[in-house]
């Protein structure tokens, strides 16, 4: 004996045919990314910075005193921006780190280590 169906249950279209699948060969038309993350370089000057991106590069440049320091994200962030929450005060950190490495003022130089560039030194004493 058949189980009766339940009622409301829809009774089963037939199946289209499935299409065979593409190759994987696809071709884009975006083109691949120049320079990672931050994206193409730009043209910024030191008077061109918000007061978040001014507070980091100052940090980085050692406080004025001319020193390249190399420090990390976290450090810069509880530097810069103590009051902040830690989440906060990281992504303030990493959103300028962004532009200003775009911008060729700081140069990354490891994982999550940053110092002020050479451009970036020159661009600040002409900017003075």
């Amino acid at each position: 004996m058949a189980k009766p169906k339940a009622k409301g249950t829809p009774k089963r279209k037939a199946s289209k045919p499935r299409k065979k699948p593409t190759s994987k060969k696809t071709t884009s038309k975006r083109k691949a990314p120049e320079s990672g993350q931050s994206g193409p370089p730009i043209e910024l000057s030191v008077s061109g910075l918000n007061a978040k991106e001014m507070k980091v590069f100052d940090v980085l440049n050692g406080a004025g005193a001319g020193v390249r320091v190399i420090l990390t994200i976290t450090e810069i962030a509880e530097t810069c921006f103590k009051s902040q929450g830690k989440k906060r005060s990281n992504s303030w950190t990493r959103n300028s780190l962004r532009r200003l490495v775009q911008g060729g003022l700081v140069e990354k130089v490891g994982r999550g280590t940053y110092r002020v560039a050479d451009v970036g030194r020159k661009k600040l004493a002409r900017a003075a």
